[in-house]
């Protein structure tokens, strides 16, 4: 079987956005991290060093999921008309649509003259 074709492959990358998925990169760190409190259980000393950079661990694995969470939120809202049929999907697909028109709108540069 081929690389392309395998069920890893699909699970790793997104072949519509041509990445890595973000899925698989939180199940990359998850297993990380329980690797970091495993082997900090087992020695002193990686208890000692995991003790002193808890804080920027913890802000590191929150900022990927919030990040995974909030592109998955955009991704719905866009998608929006097809996933909630009727005049709800249309609402929000609408409201999201004039917020991106008002945002390029407001950034791009007027030519002055």
């Amino acid at each position: 079987m081929a690389w392309e074709t395998s069920w890893l492959h699909n699970w790793i990358w997104n072949h519509e956005d041509q990445s890595i998925r973000g899925s698989f990169i939180n199940i990359v760190l998850t297993i990380f991290y329980a690797c970091i409190i495993i082997s900090s259980m087992l020695w002193m000393r990686i208890a000692q060093n995991v003790a002193e950079i808890t804080s920027f661990l913890i802000g590191f694995y929150g900022l990927s999921f919030s990040i995974w969470a909030g592109k998955k939120t955009i991704e719905m809202i866009r998608g929006a008309k097809e996933i909630v049929p009727g005049k709800y999907g249309d609402m929000i697909s609408k409201i999201f649509e004039k917020t991106v028109i008002t945002e390029k709108a407001e950034s791009k540069p007027e030519d002055k003259q």
